[in-house]
């Protein structure tokens, strides 16, 4: 009988080594080294606005701090990048996160966590808790900057780690959020917008171009009925002309379209004491 037990006692501790050796393989679904590339290629690029590196717990990661020279200041603006971006990509993000703070709003566009290059679509998806974890870092950040009317501007693939975050349970500084070119995907949880939409209440800029991705577009309809079932009124959804998915040749309009928008969902003084 000894022998037979001592297998089953090797082969236990077998399987708890391999476990425990690839536990921070499954739990590291991002590429830092590829993000840190990114970081050293834009960081001294960067001539509008401060760059810092922010901290979610595990790892520091790149965020991009322009403060407003207007006053009084509307509130702090969080711009969140599409799929294998960076926080001053050419399209969408560099042109709000400047573009805005022209406007009253001091904005704060952060690195999210890339997956290898020519990773499958699942992985880009196992990297959204890691993308949560930095929203939250970074809304504590601008909560601790005086910071208490908060905005979220995302573009493409970032709408999801946002809808995932407000389908739960956010900040209530969070007073609205801008989706640009939405994409939803029903293969996974964490990408069907459309279901995290019916539980999402607060107000809403659902913003895509005529000519945006397919699924964007032909998911349009769908998006409104779900925001409508979760009897949110301040959901709005507006096709934009002539706009692709990056609104190519389009930043001002682009800019303006959410600047009007926030300063009548989220307009007043945006902070407790004044930023530090």
């Amino acid at each position: 009988m000894q022998p037979t037990i001592d297998k089953q006692a090797t082969a236990i501790v077998r399987v708890l080594l391999w476990t425990f050796l690839c536990l921070p393989l499954l739990a590291q679904s991002a590429d830092l080294a590829r993000e840190q590339r990114i970081d050293e290629q834009i960081s001294s690029m960067i001539l509008d606005g401060e760059v810092m590196h922010l901290k979610d717990g595990s790892h520091p990661f790149l965020a991009i701090y322009t403060k407003t020279e207007r006053k009084p200041i509307r509130g702090a603006a969080l711009i969140l990048h599409g799929r294998g971006a960076n926080p001053d990509w050419i399209d969408v993000v560099h042109p709000l996160r400047t573009g805005l703070s022209e406007y009253g709003w001091n904005t704060l566009a952060i690195q999210l966590p890339v997956a290898s290059e020519g990773a499958s679509d699942s992985e880009w998806v196992a990297t959204i808790p890691e993308s949560l974890h930095r929203v939250e870092a970074t809304l504590a950040y601008l909560k601790q900057q005086g910071m208490q009317n908060i905005v979220i501007v995302s573009h493409s693939f970032a709408t999801h780690t946002i809808a995932n975050y407000l389908a739960g349970k956010p900040d209530k500084s969070v007073r609205a959020w801008v989706a640009v070119g939405m994409p939803p995907d029903d293969r996974y949880a964490e990408t069907d917008t459309v279901t995290l939409l019916r539980k999402i209440r607060i107000p809403v800029l659902d913003l895509y171009g005529e000519q945006d991705l397919v699924n964007t577009r032909f998911t349009a309809e769908a998006r409104w009925a779900a925001a409508r079932a979760a009897g949110n009124k301040g959901y709005e959804q507006r096709e934009i002309p002539g706009a692709d998915h990056f609104f190519t040749d389009l930043d001002g309009l682009l800019v303006s379209t959410v600047r009007a928008w926030l300063s009548k969902v989220a307009s007043g003084n945006g902070t407790a004491s004044g930023p530090r």
